[in-house]
């Protein structure tokens, strides 16, 4: 009786429960390996390649081992952060869940360039694009008048009406 690994040509199917995938790169990436390596030495059967194998193998566990330690590390992160929240620290505690989080400030209000005088030109041609061109204001001697004189009077007249008014009662 023919066997599911004669059938399959040499390689055995893995059950759909056992096929889960860590996003990992370095796990994907070992797994991969120990796999190419376990096909290979089941179609030659040679010394030389179950050697890669067991290589491969140890590949993939050092990297869940590498995950393990990221994953305690984090833990730690966890709990000093909430340590630090229950004391009122939040900034530290902020911090700590941004670099967690990759998460970084914004370089907002930085001006692109490379040096000082770069930035300053940056600045420069932004608001002369903004503001448009110098307008010619010679020989234009008028006054103008001033806005704040007549909204102060209407409003100091606005006020005194209200002083005058009699209040309703609320029922």
């Amino acid at each position: 009786m023919e066997t599911e690994r004669q059938r399959n040509n040499g390689y055995q199917r893995r059950s759909a429960t056992r096929n889960f995938l860590t996003p990992n790169t370095l796990v994907m990436k070992a797994r991969e390996n120990m796999e190419e390596a376990s096909k290979r030495h089941i179609v030659t059967g040679s010394d030389k390649d179950r050697e890669l194998l067991n290589e491969a193998k140890m590949m993939l566990f050092n990297a869940y081992n590498k995950i393990k330690e990221d994953e305690d590390e984090i833990k730690g992160k966890i709990d000093k952060t909430q340590n630090l929240h229950s004391e009122g620290q939040y900034t530290e505690t902020w911090n700590i869940i941004n670099e967690v989080s990759g998460r970084r400030k914004a370089k907002e209000g930085l001006v692109i360039g490379a040096s000082p005088e770069e930035r300053v030109s940056t600045w420069f041609n932004y608001f002369k694009r903004l503001l448009g061109e110098a307008s010619n204001t010679e020989g234009n001697d008028e006054d103008i008048p001033s806005i704040f004189e007549n909204r102060t009077s209407q409003l100091t007249m606005d006020l005194s009406l209200q002083k005058n008014t009699p209040k309703r009662k609320m029922h």
